[in-house]
């Protein structure tokens, strides 16, 4: 979660930042079925998330889900939770949408020209080709560090014991 202070001119002043990995993917399966450990780990950073926005009064709050929940078939659950939670609905982005936010914060923060940008999160990696600092294409594979791993690594890990 990032606090920031927005100028009328559209500069801005990151005042907070805050990051916890919480795994929301983490054992959703084949059926993509989001765990209560995981929805419990979410909704205890969000908690701590909160107290931080109550010391702004006049906040305006944007927040948005990603793959985890994006890919859910228990979704309306996990969003109801948080609505719950933080008084506000959560906004689920499409993959493409993701992709260009990562597009956005690079090119708004690096002397970038062209290159290629890659963002592996916990269940889905967004590829963005930038030429001339401008987003050519982008794409979002439901494939992230945590539902590859589940999927693959202890296959990986098996395999590897099998050869020693």
């Amino acid at each position: 979660m990032t606090i920031s202070h927005y100028d009328k001119n559209g500069e801005y002043e990151v005042l907070e930042r805050f990051q916890e990995m919480v795994r929301l993917s983490k054992g959703m399966g084949k059926k993509r079925v989001l765990q209560d450990d995981a929805i419990q780990r979410t909704l205890q950073a969000l908690s701590h998330f909160r107290s931080a926005l109550l010391k702004y009064p006049d906040i305006k709050l944007r927040a948005v889900a990603t793959a985890a929940v994006r890919q859910a078939s228990n979704r309306e659950v996990f969003l109801e939770k948080f609505k719950s939670l933080m008084k506000k609905p959560l906004e689920v982005i499409s993959g493409v949408q993701e992709a260009y936010y990562d597009y956005l914060g690079i090119v708004e923060t690096l002397p970038i020209e062209d290159c290629l940008i890659m963002d592996t999160g916990g269940a889905s990696t967004e590829i963005v080709l930038v030429r001339g600092r401008k987003d050519q294409h982008a794409v979002s594979l439901p494939m992230g560090a945590v539902n590859i791993s589940e999927r693959f690594l202890e296959a990986t890990v098996f395999l590897l014991c099998l050869y020693l």
